[in-house]
């Protein structure tokens, strides 16, 4: 059993609160999923409402089950005529805007699939009571996989701004002496440009995303790298 968390959106036109929470209850139950603690959170106006409606009701449910249920219970949610959205899965996401802190380094495997490494330094301002902001500085790793490494490889250099969206990814391998060795990277599915047009270098001052040069989305998929044999292991 492991544990998750449920946000459940309810059609406040076809029935009461209670109700909702109720029938969501019950099919969670009809799962074998132990609910341990559960919250109301009221009506609420949705951002991207469906046609007919522009408020749903939101039901917080956290629960012990087993993982195979989770696509059950997702399925059965889905099904039922009140949910407007549900979401009973574990969330790996990843959105950086951030500057190349080296130029790209296209790679391919022993069977010929291109690859890109490289780093992305992004600033986020801390504010505390009293006190002026501080900048901190994080860095990450990237890799892209397919066109869209060449792509970047070609296009980005370091200090090129650009924004990520992506997910986490934990790789193991074993090194010459033996080792163990494992490191977590960002996967990018999506990337934009977010210098301006024509600009050789990221430029000093800061500018608006609008100014976008184009978004190039990931042509691979997790079973790319699934399916690749040790020798093709990257590192």
């Amino acid at each position: 059993m492991r544990d998750y968390e449920v946000i459940v959106i309810v059609d406040s036109n076809q029935t009461e609160s209670t109700a909702g929470k109720d029938e969501i209850e019950a099919i969670l139950k009809k799962r074998k999923a132990e609910v341990v603690h559960n919250e109301d959170w009221g009506k609420r106006k949705l951002f991207h409402p469906p046609k007919g409606t522009s408020h749903g009701v939101f039901h917080y449910f956290k629960m012990k089950s087993d993982p195979a249920a989770i696509a059950q219970i997702n399925a059965d949610l889905k099904v039922n005529q009140s949910v407007l959205k549900s979401m009973a899965n574990d969330i790996n996401r990843v959105i950086l805007v951030g500057r190349l802190t080296r130029d790209p380094e296209l790679k391919s495997t022993n069977s010929g699939s291109y690859f890109c490494r490289f780093a992305l330094a992004s600033n986020r301002s801390i504010y505390r009571k009293d006190q002026d902001p501080k900048e901190e500085v994080g860095f990450f790793d990237c890799v892209a996989w397919g066109k869209q490494a060449e792509v970047i490889s070609k296009y980005v250099q370091k200090g090129r701004r650009v924004g990520i969206d992506g997910s986490l990814r934990f790789s193991s391998w074993e090194n010459a002496e033996g080792k163990k060795q494992s490191k977590v990277e960002v996967f990018v599915e999506n990337f934009q440009f977010l210098d301006p047009k024509g600009a050789d270098r990221a430029p000093t001052q800061s500018f608006d995303d609008d100014m976008a040069m184009g978004a190039v989305k990931s042509t691979s998929s997790a079973g790319d790298i699934d399916t690749m044999s040790d020798d093709d292991i990257p590192f």
